[in-house]
């Protein structure tokens, strides 16, 4: 394990590397991952100097999350979000392709789905639990469009959940701390906008939702500075009108004074009932939306 990630404490997790071919389906690279154990299965696992972590997933009562996090973070960014997950799930974490230390590659979104679809694969593979994708800010649009094509595949997940989300990478690009600087310059499509979109950044969030079948969460706080709630409030209305499907659609909007910004809404004492609703826990608590 690498040496700046061993700071980062679970009661029981293992680092890995997991293969995964480029689109021309000759290139090798290997994506960075974590597989942090439910809280009840580590503290078997502290006491077992043989626990065997492939069983443990094939066997598991517990449901898995693939955790995408956003664009200038690791894998290793969201500790403590994964402290709270690690309650009710197995928690695989994992670095997109140049990103800590998974292997160098070209970045655009396709070679970076792809990559995903097949660490997607690779989890199914090693169980049959119920597998649920978390997409943070730009992991966001990375996770819906995974879970879209791995739809495609037959490969259903049983929920998809979307936290500071935008509906399109261009529409972020305006209000961005960083881009609206310069967004209202004439010049600013043409040199900024279009060659990121010719280039393949294209993170139509909005567009993959229309399509996916399977359950969406979308958490939002009111006060993030990095992607406006509005866009929350957008994905929702879209995946509420989603046709073909029976799937639930779940909003969740968090009180500016909370102060959660783009970051922090793991803080909220609400989200493990939240989240535990979502993915079919009996309890009986009414969420408040703030609308």
């Amino acid at each position: 394990m690498p040496s700046y990630f061993t700071e980062y404490y679970f009661p029981a997790y293992r680092n890995l590397y997991v293969p995964v071919l480029d689109l021309d389906r000759i290139t090798k690279h290997v994506l960075g991952v974590w597989h942090i154990l439910p809280v009840e299965t580590a503290f078997v696992a502290l006491n077992d100097t043989n626990f065997d972590f492939d069983k443990a997933l094939a066997d598991t009562k517990y449901d898995v999350i693939m955790y995408f996090h956003g664009t200038g973070e690791a894998r290793s960014d969201s500790s403590r979000k994964y402290q709270l997950l690690s309650y009710y799930f197995h928690v695989i974490a994992f670095d997109y392709r140049s990103y800590a230390d998974s292997s160098k590659g070209t970045l655009t979104e396709a070679r970076v789905v792809n990559d995903c679809k097949q660490l997607y694969s690779w989890i199914r593979n090693k169980t049959q639990a119920n597998i649920y994708v978390w997409g943070q800010s730009l992991g966001s649009s990375l996770a819906a469009n995974t879970v879209l094509q791995v739809e495609k595949d037959g490969l259903q997940p049983k929920g998809l959940i979307l936290e500071s989300a935008f509906t399109s990478f261009e529409d972020e690009l305006y209000v961005h701390p960083y881009g609206k600087i310069f967004a209202w310059l004439p010049w600013f499509y043409v040199t900024v906008v279009k060659p990121l979109r010719e280039n393949g950044f294209i993170f139509d969030t909005s567009s993959y939702l229309k399509k996916i079948k399977c359950s969406v969460m979308i958490l939002h706080a009111q006060d993030d500075s990095v992607v406006p709630y509005r866009f929350g409030r957008k994905l929702y209305e879209i995946s509420s009108n989603r046709t073909g499907t029976a799937a639930t659609s779940i909003y969740h909007e968090f009180d500016a004074s909370l102060e959660y910004n783009h970051y922090f809404i793991y803080q909220d004492p609400f989200l493990k009932y939240y989240i535990m609703q979502f993915i079919g826990k009996n309890i009986s608590l009414v969420p408040v939306k703030v609308l």
